[in-house]
């Protein structure tokens, strides 16, 4: 399997198709400029001594296993949403040009702090969370602000959304970690555990969360990595 980053569109539609260790995403490079092209059901690229060689005529598996067809690639650019040059070697998403590292914390510190502020602090941690995992894998798909409204409206009603804003910030941090290619993963169910153990997923999901980091040697926050 190849290593995550931009390689040959193998659709051909493009000149580079971003791949994040699993499947092909959306994300596409033509000429420096990247944009946003839906991806079909295509098999993951194999390893290469040159990734980002000229591109070159491949078969496709299009309806079904004993179903090919072969496309010539194409380096016209699609005509979504251009938003500029950017390093070939990072990975891009809709929110950033850049994967961005985010800021390592002292998980009991986490806690601590938003103990003594009523809550307060932990509504900004959660909210900062939400935007590293966003900022750094192009896997992840959230808006910081909707998922901390999520939370605080479940923490006043009691509501469901407390629990399913939980669970799913858990699954942002484990894409995370796969992108990072960390051997840990962050369980959501497991930080709705802690949550209910005196608030304790933000000393959960801060440590894991800093594994991340880790595997980029703790840079500055919003260091491109």
């Amino acid at each position: 399997m190849a290593e995550p980053g931009w390689h040959p569109d193998p659709l051909g539609r493009n000149e580079h198709r971003y791949f994040d260790g699993e499947r092909w995403t959306d994300h596409v490079a033509n000429q420096g400029e990247a944009s946003l092209d839906p991806v079909q059901a295509i098999a993951p690229p194999q390893p290469a001594t040159d990734e980002f060689a000229p591109p070159q005529p491949r078969t496709l598996f299009t309806d079904g296993p004993e179903q090919h067809a072969t496309q010539a690639l194409s380096t016209q650019p699609v005509t979504t949403q251009a938003t500029g040059p950017y390093p070939a070697t990072l990975a891009y998403h809709p929110h950033a040009q850049i994967r961005r590292a985010g800021k390592t914390r002292n998980p009991w510190g986490v806690w601590l702090l938003s103990l003594i502020t009523f809550g307060i602090y932990g509504w900004y941690w959660y909210y900062k969370i939400n935007e590293e995992t966003r900022e750094y894998s192009p896997a992840v798909d959230v808006q910081p602000g909707i998922a901390l409204l999520a939370y605080i409206l479940g923490v006043v009603t009691c509501a469901i959304t407390t629990i399913v804003t939980i669970v799913n910030s858990g699954g942002r941090i484990s894409q995370c970690q796969q992108s990072a290619r960390s051997h840990a993963r962050c369980s959501g169910g497991l930080g709705l555990l802690f949550a209910l153990l005196a608030g304790t997923h933000l000393v959960y999901y801060q440590s894991q969360l800093n594994k991340v980091w880790d595997q980029h040697g703790n840079p500055a926050p919003g260091t491109p990595i």
